[in-house]
């Protein structure tokens, strides 16, 4: 139910949300195109919606390439159009998962 505290508008009940239902389909067909697409369904969905080729940039989130992200950076917050960075690593908690498999297998 929804009861906002002062307005004008006697609306007391909203039938139906569009928005709330239009903003979770949007964020389920996201979530289920990088699932099923993988990596390159963030590449393809940000050259889609306009952004140029050069100004879509991935980095690894690591401590060995910290200059190389560094100057990344530096680049796409010096360029006045839209620039997107998007940071790729596996999943902490996949990669301990991954190691101790390994681990167990050779012990």
């Amino acid at each position: 139910m929804f009861i906002p505290l002062h307005d004008a508008n006697h609306l007391r009940f909203i039938r139906l949300q569009y928005v709330t239902i239009g903003l979770i389909a949007a964020n389920a067909l996201a979530y289920f195109g990088t699932v099923l697409a993988g990596e390159n369904f963030t590449n393809a969905a940000v050259l889609g919606l306009g952004v140029e080729p050069d100004h879509c940039v991935d980095i690894v989130p690591l401590a060995k390439c910290r200059e190389q992200n560094a100057a990344l950076i530096r680049r796409e917050l010096d360029y006045q159009g839209v620039s997107v960075i998007i940071a790729r690593r596996e999943c902490i908690q996949t990669l301990k998962r991954r190691n101790s498999k390994k681990a167990e297998a050779t012990a």
